[in-house]
């Protein structure tokens, strides 16, 4: 079991099953297809802690089981299989893709599974989801976002976005997030907004009319946020509403005057904040270890803060802190 995994439930009694279902999903219904003890098993595992907009489990169900849940009122689920079959029903119309995404304006939901089936699932808070739908719209949604439960993985925006959902899974699973709150913090909200963009909603419309009127004169502003709260655990929703606008709006005024993103933008002033702190201990005038600067400036993985910081400043972190 590596760091980060923590299981929460593991058994075969039907009647546990469904306690566990009803407590992790909501399950108002579950039954093995086929009756017997060898047609249900059940293990949950966490990845990564609890706390956070973004919860993730593994499920490895069963050979042939059938799930109901209630009306998901406070959460969206995303579904992402490792292997098995089976199929899902929203609504009453079967969806056609693997990966599914279920929210609270679905009322009928059925999923089966057939075989031995795991999968990555996703819990995000509506919460958290209805504050990145009001950030888009400059107002408060009035009711929540409806997603097409069909997460289609052949669009290179989605799978871009899928791709970072298995990301935070797997960092999670390996306990690294846990270790720096700040990165599990962004890499949330990164993939909360990227939702937006890679998913059809029913706010699209809306959003695109407000970011038309969106000015654009507002990078600066975020900018100077940046500089003055880097140590803290800002998102881009943050700057978004120190400069005044939408998300969307500060990144296309990012790129179009920064040739970057707003995030790779903080990204850049971190590891400027790291490079201070590996000169300073270098020197002597402070303690601590690259690692632990890494993660107290929010780069939870350390492979890849290595490989942004040789691209940024010619060198490895290691070299900075010993020859200061």
């Amino acid at each position: 079991m590596k760091a980060g995994e923590k299981v929460l439930f593991e058994g075969r009694d039907l009647g546990e099953i469904r306690d566990a279902m009803a407590a992790s999903f909501g399950s108002r219904v579950l039954h093995a297809v086929k009756p017997g003890p060898d047609h249900a098993m059940l293990r949950i595992t966490q990845l990564g802690s609890s706390t956070g907009d973004v919860r993730m489990l593994e499920v490895e169900c069963g050979p042939a089981i059938l799930v109901r849940p209630d009306a998901l009122e406070d959460r969206y689920l995303l579904s992402i299989p490792l292997q098995g079959t089976g199929w899902t029903e929203v609504d009453g119309e079967q969806v056609d893709t693997r990966e599914v995404l279920l929210g609270p304006a679905h009322t009928k939901v059925s999923i089966s599974r057939n075989g031995g089936n795991r999968a990555i699932v996703l819990h995000f808070t509506r919460e958290a989801i209805d504050a990145a739908a009001a950030e888009r719209l400059g107002r408060e949604p009035g009711g929540p976002t409806r997603f097409d439960p069909a997460v289609r993985s052949d669009h290179a925006k989605t799978a871009a976005w899928l791709a970072l959902a298995r990301t935070l899974a797997d960092t999670a699973r390996r306990g690294l997030l846990d270790d720096s709150p700040l990165g599990r913090h962004h890499l949330e909200q990164l993939l909360i907004h990227g939702l937006f963009e890679a998913q059809p909603h029913t706010f699209h419309e809306a959003v695109e009319r407000h970011e038309a009127a969106s000015l654009p004169a507002v990078v600066r502003r975020a900018v100077s946020f940046c500089e003055e709260n880097a140590s803290e655990p800002i998102t881009v929703s943050d700057m978004a509403k120190a400069a005044g606008t939408s998300v969307r709006a500060l990144q296309r005024g990012f790129r179009s005057q920064l040739g970057m993103s707003p995030l790779a933008h903080l990204r850049q002033v971190r590891l400027a904040r790291v490079h201070e702190d590996l000169r300073a201990i270098g020197q002597g005038d402070q303690p601590g270890t690259v690692t632990e600067v890494a993660l107290r400036w929010g780069f939870p993985h350390l492979g890849r803060f290595s490989q942004l910081y040789r691209e940024t400043y010619g060198e490895p972190p290691s070299h900075t802190l010993r020859s200061a």
